[in-house]
């Protein structure tokens, strides 16, 4: 559970700041927020209302620490995570937060605005005691990133004034260039696969890869695809040829208890850390929950790879577009799809690429409207589709036949509730 975007700000129509995620700072300010929801989270809200873009906007552009994630966190997830014992469930959950420390316009108590799909909860902290978030630490994160050559100063979309489609909380640079050094990303496919594997030692390579101390526990073969199997009696592994892995139970599941959603997202993430102790193609990768979705008896989980560009240049996230199964039209669109019961992980599916930086920086200027106004004109779909903007970014663009591949470089990409769309960034 991490924020995929922390916004530092000075109020309304002064400066705004996003933190690198990845860096030192994001993690100083999501520790202390987190001592925050905390402290909130163990009372009712002081006030509950229904979900308004415009004031919310608003919210985003006043608070100082502003934190957003990619999808709805269940509250029972947000609670283990943060290790809340004793709470008051008045929140189904969150996707935003907003927090103003010694808020003035409360009587210096810290304000907490929570936000999920239907409502905004407002919390008023009153002796909380920490030194988290305060006004020196703000002070000194902001000094350190003002002038920084990535960091530049953006708008939030309310203060624009305009009636555009674009989130009233969005934060972009609106009215100037961004100008941001970024370096190329190396992937590099799951064992390597360019044709058929045939030889024990191929078999080999590719199960201990994979399955680490417990591969003697699964019998090696190849499907009618091509596919790399491992298998065994109540489960089987396939590796594909565009570097997808699927892992299904096919054990008895029998009569099960209806599942609740945090014993779920638990084996998912046992699940996922214990791929990433036996796998290198989990380095240097950061995880986002992007999507969870209520099955029959299960739930879907879905998180999304972003990569440290290094030298302080935080983690820029990765875009996965056409990896497909075999005789399958569908398209992945997160790098971890996985499956869950309250006892078990029943289906996942990963697109596992060994990703590495260059180190080698170059820079690239970018220009918000202008690179909107490109989508639109480029991408027919988009513009007869007439909805509003979901969220924006500058990702890495990874399709099948780039797996291995030495040259990606950064791509401006925009999502609504149709897709995604993406332009390389012109560098210079």
């Amino acid at each position: 559970m991490l924020p995929s975007r922390i916004v530092l700000s000075k109020g309304y129509d002064n400066d705004h700041l996003i933190i690198p995620n990845g860096s030192e700072e994001y993690y100083t300010l999501w520790n202390g927020a987190q001592e925050y929801l905390k402290a909130a989270l163990k009372d009712k809200p002081t006030r509950t209302e229904p979900f308004n873009e415009e004031k919310w906007g608003i919210i985003a552009a006043n608070n100082p620490y502003y934190f957003e994630f990619k999808t709805d966190i269940n509250i029972d997830i947000v609670k283990w995570v943060l290790n809340i014992k004793n709470s008051v469930d008045s929140v189904m959950g969150l996707n935003k937060v907003a927090i103003y420390p010694d808020d003035p316009e409360n009587g210096y108590s810290d304000t907490i605005y929570i936000k999920d799909s239907n409502n905004i909860y407002t919390y008023v902290v009153s002796g909380y005691g920490g030194a988290a978030l305060d006004q020196k630490e703000f002070e000194t994160v902001y000094e350190s990133h003002k002038n920084n050559f990535k960091i530049k100063n953006y708008k939030i979309a309310i203060e624009t004034g305009s009636k555009s489609l674009l989130p009233k909380d969005m934060i972009a640079p609106f009215t100037s260039n961004s100008e941001e050094e970024y370096t190329n990303l190396n992937s590099i496919s799951f064992g390597s696969l360019q044709g058929p594997t045939s030889s024990l030692a191929e078999y080999d390579a590719i199960q201990l890869e994979l399955l680490g101390e417990i591969r003697n526990d699964y019998y090696p073969d190849e499907d009618v695809y091509g596919a790399v199997v491992f298998k065994k009696s109540d489960s089987v592994y396939r590796l594909y040829k565009n570097s997808v892995i699927e892992y299904k139970y096919t054990g008895n599941q029998g009569v099960t208890e209806r599942t609740r959603i945090l014993d779920a997202y638990q084996k998912a993430v046992g699940f996922i850390m214990e791929l990433k102790a036996r796998s290198r193609h989990m380095d240097n990768i950061n995880l986002y929950l992007s999507s969870v979705k209520e099955g029959s008896n299960s739930f879907i989980f879905k998180f999304d790879y972003s990569i440290a560009d290094g030298e302080g240049h935080g983690d820029v996230p990765l875009l996965l577009k056409d990896f497909k199964l075999p005789n399958s039209e569908q398209s992945l669109d997160s790098a971890i799809t996985i499956e869950a019961t309250s006892k078990r992980v029943i289906q996942c599916r990963w697109v596992a690429l060994k990703l590495e930086v260059n180190k080698i920086f170059k820079e690239y200027t970018w220009n918000f409207p202008e690179l909107v106004d490109r989508a639109y004109s480029l991408n027919k779909e988009l513009s007869n589709a007439n909805l509003p903007i979901r969220d924006y970014g500058i990702y890495y663009v990874l399709t099948p036949p780039e797996v291995n591949s030495t040259m990606i470089t950064p791509s401006f990409v925009l999502f609504n509730n149709t897709g995604s769309y993406d332009m390389p960034l012109d560098g210079k």
